[in-house]
């Protein structure tokens, strides 16, 4: 348990990893295909496809001794648990709206 624990983990966070890379390549852009032939092919397009493929691969690893009726609830879980840290916490942007100074977390002076 501790094995797929382990590897459905890594597996979470290579997956949202490499789709996060490939969102901020392509993000913006127009859906046409040469676009978005060119935004893969930059530094942040291949890394998130190196990355997503490397999720890829481990998954294969745990389809070959995990049952699925365990994998796939736990793998839903922590997916969406590294995707709420990557969005809270690893983004670094701010809406485009805030203030400085302004909202809940303003300092009292």
């Amino acid at each position: 348990m501790i094995k797929l624990l382990a590897l459905t983990s890594l597996q979470a966070i290579l997956g949202v990893g490499g789709i996060a890379m490939l969102t901020r390549a392509l993000h913006g852009k127009p859906m046409e295909l040469r676009v978005i032939t060119t935004a893969l092919f930059t530094i942040e397009g291949m890394i998130g496809a190196v990355i997503l493929f490397g999720s890829f691969i481990v998954m294969s690893v745990i389809l070959s001794f995990a049952k699925m009726s365990v994998y796939i609830p736990l793998n839903t879980a922590l997916t969406f648990l590294v995707t709420i840290i990557l969005t809270c916490h690893g983004s670094g942007t701010r809406h485009p709206h805030h203030r400085p100074g302004h909202g809940p977390h303003r300092s009292r002076a």
